[in-house]
């Protein structure tokens, strides 16, 4: 997602009427409250790249040219992304930058499920426009049902009419929505979120339902590649690294009842944890 964190804001950003907050924006805004160590490399990280070339799907092809045009234009690549060549050299570059951004992903993650959360909770109050112009739309919360809710994020738009992403190839009509914030309730959500990290260590992490609750939405929201150094990682991303062990006791309870254990061979994880 191109955001505006290292400089000018991209020229595809819409302008935004009084009132509003365009989405990109209001990412950038929730994340550098929400976690201390936010430094705006998150909106330029991408998921992990294959570590060959080969393996390499279009998407894949698309995120390292990013990344190599953001970070290494010393190496002076053609300014068209999607369809340059990759040398094993230039290859191996992309899939290190990604590697080293992930930890800035997981804030990215973690900053975009608390505004789905603010948003389910009627916190957050989302509305969509078409890109053409016309009247303001409420953005449905049903939609971050759908499996591809992250692609919302990805240029901040959706079709109210096809919001899981199948518009019909037949239908070339484009009524993509931009997706808005309204002003009131970022400034709202901003001002709790600072007063909760203004908190003492000893009370952020909440209630004793707060690390239950934690676990099991991180299995949740992450249903076949949820593991225990994962779970730890988010865990320290938004609370820092106090209650380790009631986390990885809680972790070990529902791996243990979901079958994750036994699936995926944590058993000697665990232990030496």
């Amino acid at each position: 997602m191109a955001q505006s964190s290292q400089g000018k804001e991209p020229d595809w950003w819409p302008r935004e009427p009084a009132g509003y907050v365009f989405l990109a924006r209001a990412v950038e805004q929730i994340g550098d409250v929400l976690h201390k160590d936010w430094t705006g490399a998150e909106v330029i990280a991408i998921e992990p790249l294959p570590r060959s070339r080969k393996e390499a799907s279009q998407t894949n092809l698309f995120d390292a040219e990013k990344l190599l045009q953001h970070h290494r234009p010393d190496l002076k690549r053609p300014a068209v992304i999607g369809s340059n060549e990759f040398s094993q050299k230039h290859w191996k570059i992309a899939y290190d930058l990604a590697q080293s951004l992930r930890p800035a992903l997981d804030r990215l993650h973690a900053t975009q499920l608390e505004i789905v959360r603010k948003n389910e909770a009627g916190e957050l109050d989302l509305k969509t426009r078409s890109i053409n112009g016309g009247p303001w739309r409420d953005f449905q919360t049903e939609w971050w049902g759908f499996e591809s809710w992250r692609s919302y994020f990805d240029r901040c738009r959706i079709d109210p009419e096809y919001p899981n992403g199948n518009r019909p190839s037949w239908n070339r009509e484009d009524n993509d929505h931009w997706i808005f914030a309204t002003l009131r309730s970022v400034e709202k959500v901003l001002k709790r979120l600072a007063k909760d990290r203004e908190k003492p260590a000893s009370n952020s992490a909440g209630s004793a339902s707060e690390i239950p609750t934690f676990v099991s939405n991180y299995i949740k929201d992450n249903p076949t590649t949820a593991s225990q150094s994962g779970c730890r990682e988010k865990w320290k991303t938004l609370h820092g690294a106090h209650r380790r062990g009631e986390l990885d006791a809680e972790w070990r309870k529902q791996a243990k009842v979901k079958g994750l254990l036994r699936k995926r061979g944590q058993h000697s994880q665990t232990a030496k944890s």
